[in-house]
């Protein structure tokens, strides 16, 4: 059996199994288990597709096109009009 070994995140733990010298490590995992063993268990994610929402918005202020300037000739006969 390969070992790995990783940090355990406290978060992640759901409940501790100490089982001492005896039959019941024996049982659980033979030879491995003989001299004790510490069951740790943990959370779990759930099967299926993973899931995930993204909301955002965007605003923007400011004119989008910008004209031209006009002469004090056409602006007075823009606003004549």
């Amino acid at each position: 059996m390969a070992e790995t070994r990783r940090p355990l995140d406290g978060v992640k733990v759901v409940g501790i199994i100490i089982a001492q010298q005896g039959t019941v490590g024996f049982t659980m995992m033979g030879d491995l288990g003989a001299n004790g063993l510490l069951l740790i268990k943990t959370k779990r994610g759930k099967s299926g597709a993973r899931k995930m929402e993204i909301e955002y918005e965007f605003g923007s202020s400011g004119a989008s096109v910008i004209g031209e300037y006009l002469n004090s000739y056409n602006y007075a006969s823009h606003i004549n009009q």
